[in-house]
């Protein structure tokens, strides 16, 4: 036996050494056990950070809807509303104040009314993305005015496009040749979306462009001219030749005359 002891195995610890390795074993274990509660408090955070972060886009959203509205209702006036104590309707002129006065935030009718012209204009654009035809574009030289709802927008030199899967086939895109490569640039990049823009885009594309839709009037073809027969009635000045108003939409630059076509 004591022959047998004293060349005992050395694959099998003795009770010691067994001992110190359950130890070790169980630290191990407390060890995983504190790095995963490590781990799930780690996730936690980064969900209330997502949360957080989240909810300041929202406000920061909202807070961009509130300056934009500000600033075209400034650019439409000229004018800032300014508290001055007892006259609280006053307002005064930016040129005329030494530091710029605070403007007066939207009202909620106001924010909602921005939102759906955003809107209009995102529907505008898609549909454009999924009619035209970017691939046959001609350069005219127009030179006339274009009343639509009440604005008249100036078109001289303009690209034309077709939309020739649009309703009736027949309408087209006409775009200043200043602005071209960043409108084709715009419907391109919706083109390859799917024919879909998301909201900071558009935000960005109805801070520079009214939607304006309205009718646009034609001319009729003149009538013949009458027979010079020297009767009274020939003498008469023929009547103006009437108009055949056709849908359009007309989208107005804010800081010009020019003016993008649909019709």
């Amino acid at each position: 036996l004591k022959h047998v002891a004293s060349h005992r195995s050395p694959h099998f610890p003795s009770g010691r050494a067994a001992a110190a390795m359950a130890t070790e074993a169980w630290e191990c274990s407390s060890d995983d056990e504190e790095m995963q509660l490590d781990y799930e408090d780690a996730v936690n955070d980064v969900v209330e950070l997502q949360a957080e972060l989240r909810s300041v886009e929202s406000e920061a959203q909202q807070l961009r809807i509130r300056l934009q509205a500000v600033a075209a209702q400034q650019a439409r006036s000229g004018r800032l509303t300014v508290n001055s104590g007892p006259a609280s309707g006053s307002t005064a002129t930016s040129a005329g104040a030494g530091i710029p006065p605070p403007a007066a935030l939207p009202t909620a009718a106001a924010l909602q009314a921005e939102e759906r012209r955003v809107g209009e204009l995102r529907t505008l654009l898609e549909w454009l993305a999924q009619h035209v035809d970017l691939g046959m574009m001609e350069i005219l030289d127009v030179g006339f005015e274009v009343p639509i709802g009440g604005r008249t927008v100036h078109l001289r030199r303009v690209a034309q496009w077709h939309l020739p899967s649009a309703p009736g086939g027949r309408l087209r895109l006409s775009i200043p040749v200043e602005h071209l490569e960043s409108i084709t640039q715009l419907i391109s990049f919706v083109k390859t979306n799917k024919c879909k823009v998301d909201l900071e885009t558009t935000r960005r594309f109805a801070a520079v462009w009214d939607l304006v839709p309205g009718e646009l009037a034609t001319a009729a073809p003149p009538p013949a001219p009458p027979a010079t027969t020297g009767s009274a009635a020939a003498a008469q000045p023929a009547p103006p030749p009437a108009a055949n108003p056709e849908p359009s939409v007309l989208l107005a630059h804010r800081g010009s005359t020019q003016g993008i076509l649909v019709a």
